[in-house]
């Protein structure tokens, strides 16, 4: 009788030990907002889902280690302006205020090593769309980042903002 209890004893143990082993495991996504960087004369000018082109971001100014504030506005000099673009979503230049423009003209003139530029040219409302994020590779974001060239017609520059798809 001893030794059935002792397989008894054994089993149970067994089993109990076998679910003590078992783990639940859950996936967890964090949610990331879409987000553009957007650089002028090697400075971070503004970072949120809309930035402005012609002064600070629509947005409160984020800390960013080493990235400084914008502090009043930029002025574009001449009749081109030259910005850098990060972003983890596709994004579109487009008129500030919403009215179309005439004379004004987008360009990509550079492509960081970490990069990929996809410009989407059914746009109607924007400048210039680019219709996924610039990452191609993971590295710093100036090395994700596009250089593009705008250029105007006048003597005033457009009121122009980057905004996230």
């Amino acid at each position: 009788m001893s030794a059935v209890r002792l397989v008894i004893f054994a089993t149970l143990f067994a089993l109990s030990a076998l679910s003590s082993a078992a783990s639940t495991v859950h996936h967890v996504r964090f949610a990331q907002l879409a987000t553009v960087l957007v650089w002028q004369d090697d400075a971070l000018i503004g970072q949120g889902q809309t930035v402005s082109l012609t002064g600070a971001s629509d947005l409160a100014p984020v800390e960013m280690l080493g990235s400084g504030q914008l502090i009043g506005t930029i002025e574009a000099t001449g009749q081109s302006q030259t910005v850098r673009i990060a972003s983890n979503t596709g994004f579109e230049i487009r008129a500030a205020d919403g009215v179309e423009l005439d004379g004004v003209s987008v360009r990509v003139i550079s492509i960081g090593a970490n990069a990929a530029a996809s410009t989407d040219k059914d746009a109607p409302q924007a400048l210039y769309r680019q219709s996924s994020k610039t990452a191609l590779r993971p590295g710093s974001p100036l090395s994700q980042s596009i250089t593009l060239e705008i250029e105007w017609q006048g003597e005033t520059a457009p009121r122009l903002l980057v905004a996230a798809l």
